[in-house]
């Protein structure tokens, strides 16, 4: 027989069974009810999207920004900053190395959050992008996010602790 129709034939036999047992385990992961339960795991570009989708569910009013939100965009900060990478990055999977654009996204949440842009973790983040090719590398999604969170805040805000904060 040729020989790439036998790899061929390989090649889908061992697909197919591997379909069959990650149906069979999904199945058994399965409550009765038809549900799944799982820890959710994301980089930490979720906790920089809730903030900035706060700041659109609770935009400032005469300069400040006082969410009724705040305990949890707070609780998203410290998130954020628990998963800083050493170079002061942030990666988009575990162990990955620090990504541009998930590292901008986290730069304007926490900026918008409050953040000082003196705090030495923003400092640290701040150069990474920089070392990384700065906004210019990163996606049009996180570019867009920058640009349209400036013109929500109108430049410079007020946090609700009294600091300032200008926009990206």
């Amino acid at each position: 027989m040729n020989t790439q129709v036998e790899a061929a034939r390989s090649i889908e036999t061992g697909a197919e069974l591997a379909r069959g047992r990650a149906c069979a385990r999904l199945v058994d992961l399965q409550a009765r009810d038809g549900h799944w339960c799982a820890e959710l795991t994301a980089d930490t570009t979720l906790e920089s999207d809730y903030v900035l989708f706060q700041l659109w569910l609770h935009p400032p009013a005469q300069g400040r920004w006082d969410p009724p939100t705040r305990p949890l965009i707070d609780k998203a900060v410290r998130s954020i900053f628990d998963r800083q990478l050493d170079d002061g990055g942030f990666n988009i999977y575990a162990e990955g190395p620090s990504e541009v654009s998930a590292s901008v996204k986290a730069y304007v949440a926490l900026k918008l959050a409050g953040v000082a842009v003196e705090d030495p973790r923003m400092a640290r983040l701040r150069n990474r992008i920089l070392s990384l090719g700065g906004i210019q590398a990163a996606t049009a999604t996180s570019k867009s996010i920058s640009v349209c969170s400036i013109f929500i805040r109108g430049g410079t805000a007020q946090h609700s602790s009294g600091a300032r904060a200008a926009a990206v």
